[in-house]
């Protein structure tokens, strides 16, 4: 926190608050002060404020040397003056003889983390979840329940966060799986996880359903605050049947389907869901489609069937 200086400049500043000074009665080489406040030259503020804010944050403000007003003037200086090559080279040097280092010299924005560097202060009270997202589409879902999504809930706030109450609006829509959905206390930046299986539904058909549940704010000694989240959960369960096949597959200028006696609604969909080609029937011509990979989309019935084909 020392640095050599003009015998002067030193003189002149005494034991004077720093601040900016807007009525100079001295000055020199970018420095100016009067007979209450000193103000450093620009090339020096930022130093001297990372210098101040160590020895605070080190050794306490010991009889109240530094006010509020001069932390205010310390943390703008810190900030309109960042750290740069000769100030960190000299921290590195320091380090190498003494072995410790000014830490907002190396961390600039562990500034911005405290709230008070000449007081004792608590940070205010902040109850926050972050919730991975509250509208989630879950594809094409196994109903063997042998797929499962893994959501995530984070406490980011400094309170701890209870957790309870999990349901779906639809039961037999999804389940947990894997012991997740239980009641959880949440420590700040502690997270916890929900693994969203497929429930028992028809194959085939699109179905939604919503996750609740409650978050309780604060302890037997506050006042609890519940409050209900909901996250909804979209998708498809497909289906895995031995009824029809699909032939050739790999495929090139067609591709049909065995095992069925009757006409079906056939779509040929890009990865994306996008529908490219589609018919009635149980042969389909694809002349034009490129080489890749696709979902040959079957409704037989008002049952829909999903299956990966490859043309070459």
């Amino acid at each position: 926190h020392l640095f050599p200086t003009d015998d002067l400049a030193n003189n002149a500043r005494g034991s004077l608050p720093f601040g900016t000074v807007s009525n100079p009665t001295w000055s020199q080489g970018g420095s100016k002060g009067n007979s209450s406040t000193f103000e450093p030259r620009d090339a020096h503020k930022g130093r001297a404020a990372r210098a101040m804010l160590y020895f605070l944050t080190r050794y306490q403000n010991y009889q109240s040397f530094v006010t509020t007003a001069d932390e205010s003037y310390l943390k703008s200086w810190h900030q309109q003056f960042l750290p740069n090559a000769v100030e960190t080279a000299r921290n590195n040097r320091i380090y190498v003889a003494q072995e410790n280092r000014n830490p907002f010299i190396d961390y600039p924005q562990f500034v911005e983390r405290i709230s008070s560097f000449i007081n004792t202060a608590s940070a205010p009270v902040n109850y926050s979840l972050d919730l991975e997202n509250d509208s989630i589409i879950m594809g094409f879902l196994n109903p063997s329940n042998s797929e499962y999504y893994r959501f995530w809930i984070v406490n980011n706030g400094n309170q701890p966060v209870n957790l309870s109450n999990f349901n779906f609006s639809i039961p037999f829509s999804f389940a947990f799986a894997n012991g997740t959905g239980n009641a959880v206390t949440l420590q700040p930046g502690e997270a916890t996880n929900l693994d969203i299986q497929n429930g028992m539904i028809p194959p085939g058909q699109l179905f939604q359903a919503d996750l609740t549940f409650t978050r309780t704010f604060g302890t037997s000694a506050q006042i609890t605050v519940p409050v209900l989240a909901t996250i909804s959960f979209t998708g498809t369960a497909k289906i895995n049947s031995d009824q029809y096949k699909v032939y050739p597959n790999p495929f090139q200028e067609s591709i049909c389907i065995d095992g069925l006696t009757t006409a079906v609604e056939m779509q040929l969909m890009d990865l994306s869901g996008r529908v490219l080609v589609k018919g009635v029937g149980n042969c389909m011509d694809t002349p034009e489609l490129p080489a890749g990979t696709y979902i040959l989309k079957i409704n037989h019935s008002g049952i829909i069937h999903h299956s990966v084909v490859i043309k070459n």
